[in-house]
C-alpha cells in the first residue's frame, strides 16, 4: 500500500512536470512567435525605407539629366525645386535606416550639400533662372555621384539578398570595417563637387582654420573620457574608431551600439550621435529647450539662443546661434537633438560654431533700424527686428538687420545690410507638420 501511495505521487509529480513543461513550450513558443512577429515588422521597414532611398535617388538622376538640357527658366526652377524635395526625401529614408552616423555621414552629406545647392540658386535667380556654366558643370558632377551611389547601393543589396536569410545583415559588417556601402571613398570612388554657396551646408569651410577650439590638448585616453560624458556611456564601452575629420583633427570615439562622439585634440566635443528611437512625444517644446541649453552648457558653451526648431519621430532638432551683447550671430552655430520621450541628448552638432566662433568687433555706425527698414517693401509687414551676422559664400559674414514680416498672413524674413541699407537676403517662413522651415 505504501508502494502504491509513493507510485501514484511520483506519477502525480511526473504529470505536474509534464504539464508545467507544456506550459513552458507553449509561452516559449508564443513568445518566439512574437519576436519573429517584431523581427519580420522592423525588416519589412527597414526594406521600404531601402528601396525609397534607391528610388529617390533613381528620381533625383531623371531630375538632373532634365535640367543640364534644360534652356527654359521655369522648367529649371522646376527641376531644381523638385531635387531639393527629393534629397530631403532620400535623407529622411537614410535616416530610419539601421546604419550608424559615421557610416551615413558622406551620404547624407551628399544629399544636404546637392539639395541646398539647388535651394540656394532657386533663391538668387527666382523665376528668370539662369545656369551659369559652372553650375551645369557640377551637375553633370553631382549625377555621376548619385548614380554610382545607386549602383553600389542596388548590388549589395542583390548579393546579400542570395547569401543570407536576412538582407540586411549586411549593415552589420560597416562597424566591422568589411564594407560600408554608404562611404564615397570606396567602390569607384563617389565623389561630389566641392562647392561655396549661402546654406547651411555650406563647403566654403573646407580647409578653413577653427577659430573657437581651446588652447588645451588632448590624449586619446583623455578624448574617450571626455567622449564617455558627451554620450552619458560607461567609459569601458568605448574604442577610437577613427582619427581626424574633414575639418578638425581629433578622435571618433565609438560603441557596439552605434553611439558615436568625435573630440577635437584640444578636448572639445565637435558632434555626437546616440542610436535612439522614439515615436513618443512627452515633452514640450520649451522643456526640450532647456534639456539642450542644459546639454550645451554643460560643454562650457555660453550665450546661445534657441532660433529654429524641427519635430519628427520622437525627435526635436534644435538650432542654437552665439549671442554677443545684442547682436545675434548665425555662424556660430550648434544643433542639438532631444528625444522627446524622455529628454535625453540623441544628437549635438558644433561644427560651425567651433569653426567661427570669435569675438566680434561689432561697428558703432550701423545704420538705425529705422532707417534700414525703410528698404523692407511697404506691402509687408514688420513685426520684429534684430541685429545680427549672417554667413555668405567663401566662408565670410555680414552684419545685417534681420526683419520678421507678415503678408497676408505668410511670413517672411527679410535681411537688409546694416552699413549700407541694401537687402542681402529675403526668406519665406513655411509652416510644416514637424516645425518652420525657411526657403
Amino acid at each position: 500500500m505504501k508502494n502504491m501511495r509513493k507510485s501514484i505521487k511520483d506519477n502525480t509529480s511526473t504529470i505536474v512536470l509534464v504539464v508545467l513543461l507544456i506550459i513552458a513550450a507553449s509561452w516559449g513558443g508564443s513568445q518566439y512567435a512574437k519576436a519573429m512577429q517584431y523581427q519580420r515588422a522592423l525588416d519589412n521597414m527597414y526594406e521600404l525605407s531601402y528601396y525609397e532611398l534607391v528610388g529617390s535617388l533613381e528620381n533625383i538622376d531623371v531630375d538632373i539629366s532634365k535640367l543640364v538640357v534644360s534652356s527654359s527658366p521655369g522648367d529649371s526652377l522646376e527641376l531644381l525645386s523638385s531635387i531639393s524635395r527629393k534629397c530631403d526625401f532620400a535623407a529622411s529614408s537614410l535616416t530610419t535606416l539601421p546604419v550608424s552616423h559615421p557610416a551615413s555621414m558622406d551620404t547624407m552629406q551628399y544629399l544636404n550639400t546637392l539639395g541646398d545647392y539647388c535651394r540656394s540658386l532657386v533663391r538668387t535667380g527666382g523665376e528668370h533662372i539662369m545656369l551659369s556654366s559652372e553650375d551645369y558643370t557640377n551637375f553633370n558632377n553631382f549625377r555621376q555621384s548619385c548614380i554610382n551611389l545607386r549602383s553600389t547601393l542596388e548590388g549589395v543589396n542583390y548579393s546579400y539578398d542570395i547569401a543570407s536569410n536576412n538582407e540586411w545583415d549586411y549593415y552589420q559588417l560597416v562597424s566591422q570595417d568589411s564594407y560600408d556601402p554608404f562611404t564615397f571613398d570606396q567602390n569607384g570612388g563617389i565623389e561630389y563637387p566641392s562647392i561655396i554657396y549661402d546654406g547651411p551646408f555650406s563647403d566654403a569651410l573646407i580647409g578653413a582654420t577653427a577659430k573657437g577650439l581651446s588652447n588645451s590638448t588632448c590624449t586619446q585616453e583623455e578624448a574617450l573620457q571626455i567622449a564617455s560624458a558627451g554620450l552619458n556611456t560607461n567609459y569601458d564601452t568605448l574604442f577610437v574608431s577613427a582619427l581626424n575629420s574633414k575639418n578638425i583633427d581629433g578622435y571618433s570615439c565609438s560603441n557596439e551600439n552605434g553611439d558615436t562622439c568625435f573630440v577635437s585634440n584640444t578636448g572639445d566635443i565637435i558632434w555626437m550621435m546616440k542610436d535612439a528611437q522614439s515615436s513618443v512625444e512627452n515633452l514640450s517644446y520649451d522643456e526640450c529647450v532647456q534639456k539642450a541649453q542644459e546639454y550645451i552648457g554643460s560643454m562650457g558653451i555660453k550665450d546661445m539662443v534657441d532660433t529654429w526648431s524641427q519635430t519628427y519621430n520622437g525627435q526635436c532638432v534644435i538650432s542654437f546661434a552665439y549671442k554677443q551683447q545684442n547682436c545675434l550671430v548665425y555662424p556660430d552655430l550648434i544643433k542639438v537633438k532631444v528625444n522627446t520621450e524622455n529628454g535625453d541628448i540623441i544628437g549635438y552638432d558644433a561644427l560651425g560654431y567651433f569653426m567661427n566662433h570669435t569675438t566680434r568687433d561689432i561697428p558703432a555706425d550701423v545704420l538705425p533700424v529705422e532707417e534700414a527698414q525703410n528698404t523692407v517693401l511697404g506691402t509687408l509687414d514688420v513685426v520684429d527686428s534684430e541685429l545680427c551676422y549672417i554667413p555668405t559664400a567663401g566662408g565670410g559674414e555680414t552684419l545685417c538687420w534681420e526683419f520678421e514680416c507678415t503678408q497676408e498672413g505668410e511670413q517672411f524674413l527679410v535681411y537688409v545690410n546694416a552699413l549700407n541699407g541694401i537687402e542681402e537676403r529675403i526668406y519665406k517662413v513655411v509652416e510644416t507638420m514637424d516645425g518652420e522651415l525657411t526657403v
